[in-house]
């Protein structure tokens, strides 16, 4: 339903599709499909804060860290501080697992998204 509504709007334009987890992947490829378009993946992983169940923020597969948007300035300066170590460690290794997942070249070109109308999808579900 989401492709067909999303297909009145944009079959004219020159698209594509970025999932941003598995199950953005099965809900873009039909949009993909719809639009005649390019699908691709953004992989990226959180790194959780230790002891405190909530995620301090992610690493993409470009390596690029994005800290929770739900922090303040002074918790992301606190946590930094508190687990400085630990979480460069965590942003090492977790960039490094990225890169064993996608191999050479996984990452998504920017040169394939220029000037092109990105559409994110994922699941509803995460």
């Amino acid at each position: 339903m989401l492709a067909e509504q999303l297909f009145s709007q944009y079959r004219y334009e020159n698209c594509a599709v970025v999932a941003l987890n598995d199950g953005g992947v099965i809900v873009g490829e039909q949009i993909a499909s719809w639009l005649h378009c390019v699908l691709t993946m953004l992989i990226s992983e959180a790194i959780p804060i230790p002891g405190e169940g909530i995620d301090f923020g992610a690493v993409s597969q470009t390596g690029q860290f994005s800290y929770n948007s739900s922090f303040s300035p002074g918790e992301v300066y606190e946590y930094s501080s508190e687990f400085h170590g630990y979480l460069e460690d965590q942003k090492r290794e977790t960039y490094q697992r990225i890169n064993r997942l996608l191999m050479d070249g996984g990452t998504i070109s920017t040169d394939m998204l220029q000037g092109r109308v990105i559409i994110v999808v994922a699941d509803a579900i995460s």
